[in-house]
């Protein structure tokens, strides 16, 4: 019984030793409390820049479908308020090279300007 007395407390003993030297090539918790809210930011703007791309993806749709469609510049002006060019940007697309000789009939080019607005503006609600 002549055992030395051991420090039973959580902090006592080789553990603590042993965290003590952890803790010595730790970083301060003000870091990681930093390093943890950067993470998160990182995580959310990823998350939203993803919700994002999905929302945009009936957006890329109608605008390459108009591309395919439309004989040229000239055909924006009389089914839009405004040049549509910028909205390639926007959308994170790179616009596709005009096709040769083959367009679409008025109505057509009508009902896909229509449903691309309608996909623009559906976008801009959610």
């Amino acid at each position: 019984m002549d055992e030395p007395d051991r420090d039973e407390s959580p902090l006592g003993g080789i553990d603590a030793e042993i965290r003590e030297l952890l803790g010595l090539f730790d970083v301060p918790a003000f870091a990681r409390r930093g390093q943890e809210l950067e993470y998160s930011l990182v995580r959310l703007r990823t998350r939203c820049l993803r919700q994002r791309a999905t929302l945009l993806e009936m957006v890329q749709l109608r605008l390459r479908q108009w591309a395919a469609a439309s004989p040229g510049p000239e055909a924006e002006a009389r089914h839009f308020r405004a040049p549509i060019a910028p909205l390639w940007a926007l959308v994170g697309a790179e616009p596709p090279p005009r096709r040769g000789d083959r367009w679409a009939s008025s109505w057509r080019l009508r009902a896909i300007a229509r449903d691309l607005a309608a996909s623009v503006e559906r976008f801009n609600r959610r």
